[in-house]
């Protein structure tokens, strides 16, 4: 994807790699321990990430593909290593829950499944 290449040229991964790995897990874990839906850190917390990202120019496509990576990776690998699978109801919420995470950030086109 084409962030990638957004990634290298403003030098964020060269430059700040720890810095930007710290921001990206303080801002996630908000939302991530705390109901969005309720709870104004986790609101705050996707404000500031839109903020963050407002100052580049980033393709909605690539909002997209970041966005299922966290809705699929974690699933994907609890599915591949852990001491059972996913069930289907479980990742329908995990669904549900990034898409809104989505709706948020003012992600459009968000796939369906």
């Amino acid at each position: 994807p084409s962030i990638s290449k957004l990634l290298s040229a403003t030098g964020e991964f060269r430059r700040n790699t720890e810095r930007r790995s710290e921001d990206v897990d303080l801002l996630v874990s908000e939302f991530l321990e705390h109901c969005p839906i309720d709870s104004s850190r986790a609101r705050l917390a996707i404000r500031r990430m839109n903020a963050m990202h407002a100052k580049y120019k980033i393709a909605n496509g690539d909002y997209v593909y970041v966005l299922c990576i966290f809705a699929c990776q974690a699933l994907m690998f609890i599915d591949k290593h852990g001491w059972r699978r996913i069930h289907k109801n479980e990742k329908i919420a995990s669904y549900v829950y990034w898409r809104y995470i989505g709706e948020q950030m003012r992600i459009k086109e968000i796939p369906d499944s």
